[in-house]
């Protein structure tokens, strides 16, 4: 009888310790549960962030280093840009300081949310404007005035006024400048508004490479040779000697940058642009390394 009731009373041990087993396990599938449904709420509420997006918005402000923009559907987007975002337009290296009102922006970066980027990279898309061919002017800079420039091409001369506004671009260094790094001698594309007296009131002026070169309409030739500051290149069988002095400049329109002499080497094809000596050779203002005429 004494040993039944010694099973019993074992038996309703086990029986209890099982059903704490049974809860104790309940209790952490219920936690495990509860663990997953956390997690998977947020995972959803980051789906998106630090993800690479693309935009295309319209600029309604800027400021410090926020561009405010918007969709066309009105819906407004936050850009941050640092120290280390970029900004291009037409090709050319700006800075945050040219986004202005009104402009389109492409931009590249991560991912914030739906209203907020952090830039890496921002273009300002310059639409194509055809245009009347009077709201242009091409031509070499011959006199620099205070915020007036004089360009003359095929015996035309042209003044081109400059404005606080007016930004300036160098396609040759492929960065932007400013009036004073505008000399005489250099060939520039302006574009603005033409005045009653035929003058041209600037928005853009851009330093580049003109359409003729030392080699007449080939514009340029392979460098053949370099004997110290001369430089000897041929087209077409026809053969032309380039003479630099300490201040010709010199670029490599291919990188978008400027170089020196001693980056020139024979097989570069060059365009120079300076002044015609009475000897054939030309006394050069800037050289420039491009692709020759048929390769992109």
């Amino acid at each position: 009888m004494g040993r039944s009731k010694h099973n019993l009373k074992r038996k309703r041990v086990y029986t209890l310790g099982i059903g704490i087993l049974l809860l104790l396990a309940l209790v952490a599938a219920g936690s495990s549960a509860n663990a997953a449904g956390s997690t998977t709420k947020t995972s959803t509420n980051e789906v998106g962030q630090g993800s690479i997006r693309k935009d295309v918005l319209m600029v309604t402000g800027v400021s410090g280093h926020t561009i405010d923009g918007k969709h066309k559907d009105g819906t407004a987007v936050n850009v941050i840009t640092t120290t280390s975002t970029t900004f291009t337009r037409d090709g050319v290296s700006v800075s945050l300081s040219a986004v202005k009102v009104g402009e389109i922006i492409g931009v590249v970066g991560s991912s914030n949310d739906a209203w907020s980027i952090s830039a890496t990279h921002v273009e300002i898309l310059v639409p194509e404007k055809p245009g009347p061919a009077s709201d242009t002017a091409v031509g070499s800079i011959t006199s620099i005035t205070g915020t007036t420039i004089t360009i003359q091409n095929d015996g035309k001369t042209t003044t081109i006024k400059t404005t606080a506004t007016t930004r300036f671009f160098n396609k040759i260094e492929g960065k932007q400048v400013t009036l004073r790094d505008l000399k005489v001698g250099d060939f520039v594309f302006a574009e603005g508004i033409l005045n009653n007296d035929s003058s041209l009131t600037a928005d853009e002026v851009v330093a580049g490479i003109p359409p003729k070169g030392p080699q007449g309409d080939s514009g340029g030739g392979y460098i053949t040779r370099i004997t110290g500051t001369t430089i000897t290149i041929q087209n077409g069988g026809k053969m032309a000697t380039i003479k630099t002095t300490t201040t010709t400049r010199f670029g490599d329109k291919r990188e978008g940058k400027q170089v020196t002499l001693a980056d020139l080497k024979v097989g570069d094809f060059v365009y120079a642009v300076g002044t015609l000596n009475g000897d054939g050779s030309l006394t050069a203002d800037v050289v420039v390394i491009v692709n020759p005429p048929g390769q992109s």
